[in-house]
């Protein structure tokens, strides 16, 4: 994947990533965390120290804050 692309189906592909490694576990229609989940915090850690993804992780904090309603899914 090129620098700065994201595809349409990149959350998947990191899901799937994330599964191979035993870092999340899908247990049927849910997602569970795995034996490994340990590299998961030490990946988002090393992000912060490298000062990785700031924009992105800036962008969490906020919709962090937001309170997803019903209304706000409606038709879903």
């Amino acid at each position: 994947m090129r620098r700065g692309f994201m595809s349409d189906h990149l959350h998947d592909d990191v899901v799937d990533f994330f599964n191979a490694a035993n870092i999340f576990l899908r247990e049927g229609d849910h997602i569970v965390s795995g034996p490994e989940i340990g590299r998961a915090r030490q990946l988002y850690d090393d992000a912060c120290e490298q000062e990785l993804f700031i924009g992105e992780r800036k962008a969490l904090e906020v919709l962090k804050g937001i309170r997803v309603t019903h209304a706000m899914l409606e038709g879903w």
